[in-house]
């Protein structure tokens, strides 16, 4: 979560920036930083990758051996043992989508 904080600074300094110097609206500031609504067969496309490699990472962690899983400098160690919750599995998304995706 810390990383996506961070990421987000410069993109809020320079939409605030935009907002104040150029009186723009913020659907014109969100345009020019990317942030617009793709295509329906695009979402469908992501949605399909995100299950294939959810399905992947899942098979793969259930081959990987228990002093692997412990090992405390991979990423997802901090997951390893934990019982699957809604706040463990929310936790995850954000760590795995979000934090690690930026």
């Amino acid at each position: 979560m810390t990383s996506l904080i961070l990421y987000s600074i410069p993109l809020a300094i320079y939409a605030l920036i935009v907002k104040w110097k150029n009186k723009a609206e913020w659907h014109d500031i969100a345009q020019r930083l990317g942030l617009t609504v793709g295509k329906k067969p695009y979402y469908w496309w992501a949605l399909g990758f995100a299950v294939a490699g959810v399905a992947f990472s899942w098979a793969v962690w259930y081959i990987l051996p228990e002093n692997v899983k412990n090992e405390q400098s991979i990423a997802m160690s901090r997951f390893s043992g934990k019982k699957l919750t809604i706040a463990n599995v929310i936790a995850l998304i954000v760590f795995g989508m979000i934090e690690t995706g930026l």
